[in-house]
């Protein structure tokens, strides 16, 4: 196929590395973080959550108290909030700003991309939040100092894989055995594939690890096709 990302073959086989042409969206997998973003032309995040629950950046720390506590903040009769809304957030849940950077490509990132992406100061800035509660980290990872740390490298993974999506950068692979007809026409039919490995490198998305040693072996051969 003349998309294939790599292609390996031999005598009796061939093995390719495809794009996934109907990836799932890892947001609506099982995620530790939740992604709220607002921009004019994306949809970014957890949409679904996103225009349910947190409609404007404005009113994001009292839809964020309401998300959490299930309850509406409480308020004075003027309608001022009764509670210190950013301490609260601190107190309740880890927060971290969400930034863009449209260059080309769209990354999602928690850190700022001034000084490492090209033309970050014109292409990139805050777009949302990422947040999970303090009582979910807890859960995760057990009540200890380090457990923000293992939640920040976690939020970071979901960032690379969710970007690797908004990107195309979702990939299968087809390990199809070779075949003469009468006719003297190559065809080939399918003996194993598998989709949705996030990332271009087939050696760390975990695509490799499907593979049966034949398969291994045709892709580490220096001998057989590649491109």
């Amino acid at each position: 196929m003349s998309d294939a990302l790599i292609s390996w073959e031999n005598a009796t086989h061939r093995l390719q590395i495809l794009p996934d042409n109907d990836p799932v969206n890892p947001r609506d997998d099982d995620n530790l973080w939740t992604l709220i973003a607002w921009h004019s032309r994306y949809a970014l995040g957890d949409v679904a959550v996103q225009r349910a629950q947190f409609p404007h950046p404005d009113t994001f720390l009292a839809d964020l108290y309401a998300y959490v506590t299930n309850t509406a903040v409480p308020t004075d009769a003027e309608g001022d909030p009764l509670i210190d809304l950013a301490q609260w957030a601190t107190e309740t849940v880890a927060l971290r700003r969400l930034y863009l950077y449209d260059h080309t490509i769209l990354d999602l990132s928690s850190a700022p991309f001034a000084g490492r992406a090209p033309h970050a100061a014109w292409d990139s800035g805050p777009v949302g939040y990422a947040f999970v509660t303090r009582a979910c980290i807890a859960q995760e990872y057990g009540d200890h100092a380090d457990a923000i740390r293992q939640a920040e490298q976690l939020l970071d993974a979901e960032l690379r894989v969710y970007t690797d999506y908004l990107n195309g950068r979702v990939y299968g692979y087809l390990y199809q055995r070779k075949s003469l007809c009468d006719h003297g026409a190559i065809h080939f039919t399918t003996d194993n594939e598998c989709w949705g490995f996030y990332g271009e490198d087939y050696r760390h998305n975990g695509m490799s690890d499907y593979w049966t040693p034949a398969m291994q072996a045709l892709a580490q051969d220096p001998h057989q096709t590649i491109g």
